[in-house]
């Protein structure tokens, strides 16, 4: 039987206790509450969706199947068929270089390119060369008996058939583009591009997992950290204040890192991610010349969510690691501050590394064309490329955090108090608070006690998260000075289960009480406030 404690109200204690909430913090999780909820439904815009079917059918000469007697060589009927087909594309219309075949359903492309007396810049210069093996390209380049005088040849590539495509190249001499000849180092690829028809009821399907998954995540906020925050300021709003504390301000953090951390959601979101890869082929090929107005903005927006989702397993996944390493404590909290860094950096190496390496600056611009020219609707295409791309840039400023913070701590012993975030450190450094003792430096709550108190202003741009830095409650005076910062710690799951105070022996006093919070079974909370035998029950 549950013995119940003596209610008995701390000293001097004062039943209003107005708290105020950090509403930025809070729309700030809002925000990327929705970003994760609506990003599978952004693949629609490179996939088929359920609502917009067409009722065209390839012939069944473009429906043969690996097997086929007509794709183990490298001359097929069904190539000769294609350049017979493509070889007098018409130079005169605007889109000279990309031609679609709603009739065959095939993607045709060209591509000049000055090979520069080199069989391997042949190779280098297919839009998909990134995807080649070696085989592939030893194939390429003996089929054309590695000259240039018989470089006119045909060559089959079946490493795309598992992602669902099929990519047919061959090359001619000359610029068939413009129909000049003249220049001896100048060819033009040919790729065609065959689509692959997924069944109807797979994509409705698909879709309607995807609508599970949203609803379960959304669930699964609201029950495990909004209404957790919910009851959390209801409890404390019942719960008389100490002696000396003016007002009370609750200080949130971003939970999408805390769903992230729940296995079944992110298999769920990984494997909507990877069901996207099959339109990898088809974006990169589409979009291998054509010329279209690069639109940043529209890049960030669509590639947004995908950045965000790695960006944090990324971080997640690495924090485990030195964690259960003991080489660190869970040290970077994922919020709005660290997602924008990570995604001006990201965003700036890769546009460097494909303004230099690749061209893949107009398979951006034919993605955004996709998206804002509804000539092209059909063809349109998302954040694929991203799955592949992004996930490695992303990956790198992690993982390089992970590395310093891990060179910082090799001589550090193990200890029961958390350490200071990267984060934290790098902030109270730029504000000047420093010189404090390493026992100090060990807990980020008389940290942030002090720059609250040197920076007031900085209150409405605390957004904090991670398991041990999710909530603090922060108690001021009359005077508008920090009294003391309580951390409020939750489980993986957000159920209220505790809250501790680490102030040092000498704080702990009837000015600063130590505050607990638990879960009740019988009772939403359980707040108790006071020292020694002085307790405060609140349900």
């Amino acid at each position: 039987m549950r013995v119940m404690r003596r209610r008995v109200a701390p000293a001097a204690a004062d039943v209003s206790a107005p708290i105020h909430l950090n509403r930025r913090a809070l729309a700030m999780s809002v925000v990327f509450c929705v970003n994760l909820l609506l990003m599978p439904f952004k693949a629609y815009l490179s996939e088929d969706s359920p609502f917009h079917q067409t009722s065209a059918t390839p012939p069944a000469a473009l429906q043969p199947t690996l097997t086929s007697p007509n794709f183990e060589t490298f001359a097929p009927p069904f190539l000769a068929l294609l350049q017979d087909r493509y070889a007098h594309m018409d130079a005169t219309t605007a889109r000279a270089d990309y031609f679609y075949d709603d009739a065959y359903r095939v993607d045709v492309y060209r591509h000049v390119v000055d090979l520069n007396h080199s069989p391997k810049a042949l190779v280098l210069a297919f839009p998909t060369s990134l995807f080649y093996t070696s085989y592939d390209a030893t194939m390429i380049q003996a089929h054309a008996n590695g000259t240039l005088e018989d470089v006119e040849f045909a060559s089959y590539v079946t490493f795309l058939d598992l992602v669902g495509f099929t990519l047919a190249a061959w090359v001619r001499r000359g610029n068939t583009m413009s129909g000049s000849s003249g220049k001896a180092n100048e060819y033009t690829i040919y790729l065609t591009m065959r689509i692959i028809d997924v069944p109807y009821f797979l994509i409705c399907a698909k879709f309607g997992m995807r609508c599970l998954l949203c609803l379960a995540t959304a669930r699964y906020f609201y029950q495990n950290y909004y209404r957790a925050v919910r009851r959390l300021l209801h409890a404390y709003r019942r719960t008389p204040r100490p002696a000396g504390v003016s007002h009370l301000e609750l200080l949130i953090g971003e939970p999408t890192d805390f769903v992230l951390t729940n296995g079944w959601i992110t298999l769920g979101y990984t494997m909507d991610c990877v069901q996207s890869l099959q339109y990898v082929g088809r974006a990169m090929s589409r979009a291998s010349n054509m010329n279209i107005e690069l639109t940043a903005g529209l890049i960030a927006l669509v590639y947004l969510s995908r950045l965000v989702w790695f960006s944090y397993l990324a971080l997640i996944g690495l924090s485990r690691v030195l964690h259960r390493r003991q080489l660190a404590h869970l040290y970077v909290p994922v919020d709005s501050l660290t997602i924008a860094a990570l995604t001006a950096i990201n965003v700036a190496v890769f546009l460097a590394l494909t303004a230099t390496s690749y061209n893949f600056l107009s398979v951006f611009a034919t993605l955004m064309q996709s998206v804002v020219d509804a000539q092209n609707a059909q063809y349109q295409v998302d954040s694929t490329l991203g799955l592949i791309f992004f996930a490695s840039f992303t990956s790198l400023p992690p993982l390089g955090l992970g590395f310093v913070l891990a060179y910082w701590s090799r001589w550090r012993l193990p200890q029961r108090a958390p350490l200071l975030s990267l984060r934290a450190r790098v902030l109270l450094w730029l504000c000047g608070i420093r010189g404090m003792s390493h026992a100090a430096k060990t807990s980020i709550v008389p940290y942030l006690a002090t720059f609250l108190a040197s920076h007031p202003s900085t209150r409405a741009n605390c957004t904090l998260s991670h398991e041990d830095e999710d909530c603090y409650l922060v108690a001021y005076s009359k005077e508008h000075t920090v009294l003391w910062v309580r951390r409020l710690v939750w489980t993986k799951t957000l159920a209220l289960q505790r809250a501790t105070s680490w102030v040092t022996a000498a704080t702990r006093d009837a000015t600063s009480p130590v505050a607990h919070l638990s879960a009740d079974v019988q009772h939403d909370a359980c707040v108790t406030m006071g020292t020694d035998d002085a307790y405060e029950w609140i349900y």
